[in-house]
């Protein structure tokens, strides 16, 4: 019997990614870049939930490092993981999304609790790249019972 591997998943962006505060508009958000290209990766928009949001960026950032083959510092708040494992349990996958405010994009979510992780906005193959890259990251370093 022919056994049907997935294809594998590559990160389109060389990394090292690393997570800021900042700004889109009057919204505060959160962003991840990778600091070799300076492209933007993902951004978490927040007003009230500035802690779960800021958890959320460091968590994907962290993924990434680690998928990409970056060092990474093992020392990573652990309440921080535990506090995402616990809100995402995982396995993680993307599906196509239209926000009304800022329009197309791929949502890197939770199937098990179909909740939102975070949109990577467009619609093109990068932005599918991107999206796919976090959330095979994210699968890779909190694997699934």
């Amino acid at each position: 019997m022919l056994k049907i591997l997935p294809k594998r998943t590559t990160l389109p962006l060389p990394g090292p990614f690393a997570c800021f505060a900042g700004r889109d508009g009057v919204d505060e958000t959160f962003d991840v870049f990778c600091l070799t290209t300076e492209e933007h990766i993902v951004s978490t928009y927040f007003w009230e939930a500035r802690e779960a949001c800021r958890v959320v960026t460091e968590v994907v950032t962290f993924a990434l490092n680690r998928f990409a083959g970056h060092d990474v510092d093992d020392s990573f708040d652990s309440k921080d993981i535990a506090t995402f494992r616990y809100e995402y349990p995982g396995p993680y996958s993307i599906r196509k999304y239209r926000c009304e405010g800022r329009g197309p994009c791929f949502e890197v979510y939770c199937r098990s609790t179909n909740r939102e992780i975070v949109d990577r906005y467009g619609r093109d193959r990068l932005d599918k790249r991107i999206a796919k890259a976090i959330a095979c990251s994210l699968n890779r370093i909190f694997p699934s019972p």
